[in-house]
């Protein structure tokens, strides 16, 4: 049993005798099953499934609670001493993905005198460049030097910006060079 409205015509389509008759033993015997595999009666199917789509939310929410903390734990270690004087760390994260680094965008944020350098490393190398609190290194000019290295493009705001490329097996050797042209920038 369908309807359509297309422009000036509608068409309704109905299912007769057999089909209906099977149409409906099909939608019957999938409740039985949800409801039996749900352990609940047919009746209360949708509501088992709206009450496991809440608890579904709620443990994402302590994952991702959990895994900022971890994340936490690895930029403590990421913490590099490369300082200059206008800005007080470089720190560079690497080996994470694409969730984490969202993740990690925050945190990075809140460091005062800070430039962050984070890279997603996958079928593509992606890279994001944050600054910090206080920090008055300019995100776009540091992504254009990693996007000359890498051969990549994107860009960005002043305090933060992001760009991309090919995946290239060589790419800590060539991050090394390009952040000896990206500490001369600050």
């Amino acid at each position: 049993m369908r309807y359509e409205h297309h422009k000036q015509w509608q068409r309704l389509e109905f299912a007769c005798w057999m089909r209906a008759f099977k149409d409906a033993a099909l939608k019957n015997k999938l409740i039985l099953e949800a409801g039996a595999e749900l352990s609940s009666k047919p009746d209360d199917v949708p509501k088992r499934i709206i009450k496991l789509k809440e608890e579904i939310a709620s443990i994402n929410e302590e994952l991702n609670g959990k895994s900022a903390a971890l994340l936490a734990i690895k930029l403590d270690g990421a913490v590099d001493a490369k300082r200059t004087k206008n800005v007080r760390q470089l720190i560079v994260v690497t080996d994470t993905n694409q969730k984490a680094a969202k993740i990690l965008l925050p945190m990075v944020e809140d460091l005062p005198k800070t430039v962050s350098v984070i890279f997603t490393i996958g079928e593509r190398l992606d890279y994001m460049v944050v600054a910090g609190k206080d920090t008055d290194a300019d995100c776009r000019s540091l992504i254009k030097v990693l996007n000359e290295t890498f051969g990549g493009c994107v860009g960005g705001k002043p305090d933060c910006a992001q760009g991309g490329a090919g995946y290239c097996s060589d790419w800590e050797e060539k991050f090394l060079l390009a952040e000896e042209k990206m500490l001369e920038l600050f």
